[in-house]
C-alpha cells in the first residue's frame, strides 16, 4: 500500500518512508530531527535523499499514524515511531 500523498514523487517518497520504517523497526526508541533522520537513519541510501524528500516521507508517515512528531526544548521537530 503506498504511503505517500504527493503523487509527483510518490515512488521516491515511498522508498524513503519504507527505509524510515525499517530503521524504526530495528531501533524502536529512536528519535531525531529531520537532519538526523537523513544523516543517520537513511545513511545507507544511495543516492542520499534530499531534505525535502525526507520531510515529505516523514509527513506521509505522520499522516498515516505510523510516526509521531514532537517539539524538543530547542523548538526542533523530533520524529519517532508512534507508540501503540
Amino acid at each position: 500500500m503506498p504511503i505517500s500523498v504527493n503523487l509527483e514523487n510518490a515512488g521516491e517518497i515511498d522508498r524513503v518512508a519504507e527505509q524510515i520504517l525499517r530503521y524504526l523497526s530495528l531501533h524502536p526508541g529512536a528519535s531525531d530531527t529531520i537532519v538526523g533522520v537523513r544523516q543517520f537513519w537513511l545513511q545507507n541510501m544511495r543516492p542520499a535523499p534530499s531534505v525535502r524528500l525526507v520531510l515529505d516521507a516523514l509527513q506521509a508517515l505522520v499522516s498515516k499514524g505510523l510516526v509521531s512528531e514532537s517539539r524538543s526544548q530547542a523548538a526542533e521537530t523530533l520524529y519517532r515511531a508512534k507508540e501503540e
